[in-house]
């Protein structure tokens, strides 16, 4: 009997163990995804980089949205959704992880706009995230954007955390993208509290 007790503790201790680790793996498949999904259409957007600068004026305040411009394309998976969010018509998109992505261009710029886990209106008309996934910032920054550090102007992070393109930085007073440390990448994702809406930036 008592050995059948000690049998049953093992079992339960190893189940555990094993829901705990396909749960890891299923948050790193998923990441994996997203990553693969934002890979391919932000290298898609890169190759008419100047097509699209080109919609808007260097010194102007307007934005034209590329939602139907990605979609026909074929840059966005069958998965992602249109929506009609945010105040950039033709810009917002929603990935099936509950990413909202705003696409457009604005004073000469491709704009990408991440909100990781969504954003949400409060009552007062402002915008929060309730669930922001900071290990999916933290790669999207790490294997996403530190990459693309050559063709960035900038990558903002909620928070006024912000790092710039090799032709924009200075190392100084504009710190680069490139020389960005995987601890300092960790601890401005996990920044966001909740209480704002927590997106990161990416500028071409």
């Amino acid at each position: 009997m008592i050995e059948m007790l000690g049998v049953l503790a093992i079992i339960a201790v190893l189940s555990v163990g094993g829901i705990a680790g396909y749960s890891k793996a299923m948050e790193k498949h998923k990441v994996n995804k997203a990553l693969e999904e934002y890979s391919f259409l932000i290298y898609g957007l890169l190759e008419h980089m100047r097509d699209i600068q080109n919609l808007t004026q260097a010194n102007s305040s307007k934005a034209i949205g590329l939602v139907t411009w990605v979609k026909a394309a074929n840059l966005i998976p069958q998965t992602w959704t249109s929506e009609v969010k945010g105040t950039i018509v033709d810009a917002s998109l929603q990935d099936p992880y509950g990413n909202d992505i705003n696409l457009y261009s604005r004073a000469g710029l491709l704009v990408m706009d991440m909100y990781l886990g969504g954003y949400s209106e409060n009552d007062d008309g402002g915008y929060f995230s309730a669930t922001f996934p900071s290990k999916l910032c933290s790669e999207l920054y790490r294997n996403l954007a530190q990459p693309l550090h050559s063709a960035l102007t900038s990558v903002t992070l909620t928070g006024g955390i912000v790092r710039y393109g090799d032709a924009v930085c200075d190392g100084k007073t504009k710190k680069c993208v490139r020389d960005i440390t995987l601890a300092e990448i960790d601890s401005a994702c996990k920044y966001c509290k909740g209480t704002f809406a927590c997106g990161l930036i990416l500028q071409f």
